[in-house]
């Protein structure tokens, strides 16, 4: 991922995908809540005892109002962020925003308020493997998937669509930073030869975010059946991606 970088005192930043989905697609606000994995070493070896250096970040490079969530605490490594009246650009879809830490001289800047219904925060940690869709989309063929993969009926396996080289970069350095555009929100679909998507054959909940890379599940599926797996993604700059790769469903035992 690029994007603006909200401040040089922060040192480290990380991708959020939250789960925005089953809405009618337009605009709005959402309250979401996002809890810090107690087993992530970069993070709570460099924040502070305080946590007041730990904050979300929208794809614009812009503070979301947050509050920690009662029982938070450092000793224990147990950390909830509640951000309030996010604006979103799809109330369909899986969003992006960040967590900044890493500065030592940071202030408290949460601000208490009455949390509504919450979207899910998740923060994915692994790295890509397998099946790793990495050809940028080509405009003469954009129809065409990129590359294909096999799996069973009853497998359910992610697919890693790489982002390196999709989005728009700087022309001269902002804050010692190259980024200038930056995914806004992701949509999936699995289409199958007249082109009709099916929700059965994937699960938007599992999309995750990695820097330069989004995870997308497949599963389901009809032995025998082609599908063509897709990746649109809507940028901060209003460019709409789509990535494709081919899903083909294969029992090859009894």
């Amino acid at each position: 991922m690029a994007g603006n970088w909200y401040n040089t005192n922060w040192k480290m930043r990380w991708p959020v995908a939250i789960s925005n989905l089953g809405g009618g697609g337009g605009t709005g606000n959402v309250d979401v809540e996002i809890p810090i994995p107690s087993d992530w070493d970069d993070f709570w070896s460099n924040c502070n005892s305080n946590m007041f250096d730990v904050v979300p970040v929208d794809r614009f490079g812009n503070l979301i109002p947050f509050q920690r969530k009662a029982g938070s605490t450092y000793a224990t490594k147990t950390l909830t962020l509640q951000l309030d009246n996010v604006p979103v650009n799809s109330l369909d879809a899986n969003l992006l925003c960040y967590i900044y830490w890493f500065n030592t001289s940071a202030t408290d800047q949460a601000t208490p308020f009455a949390i509504g219904s919450i979207k899910a925060g998740n923060i994915f940690l692994g790295m890509p493997t397998g099946r790793i869709v990495q050809s940028l989309p080509s405009r003469a063929t954009s129809e065409a998937p990129q590359t294909s993969f096999s799996k069973a009926t009853n497998e359910e396996v992610d697919v890693w669509f790489s982002t390196k080289g999709l989005l728009s970069k700087r022309g001269s350095t902002y804050n010692q930073r190259d980024g200038f555009e930056d995914v806004d929100f992701v949509q999936i679909r699995s289409l199958d030869s007249s082109g009709v998507d099916d929700a059965g054959r994937y699960d938007e909940i599992e999309t995750r975010f990695l820097p330069g890379w989004i995870k997308v599940r497949s599963k389901g599926g009809s032995n025998n059946t082609d599908y063509t797996l897709e990746c649109k993604i809507v940028t901060t700059t209003s460019q709409i991606i789509s990535l494709r790769t081919m899903i083909k469903v294969r029992d090859l035992l009894p």
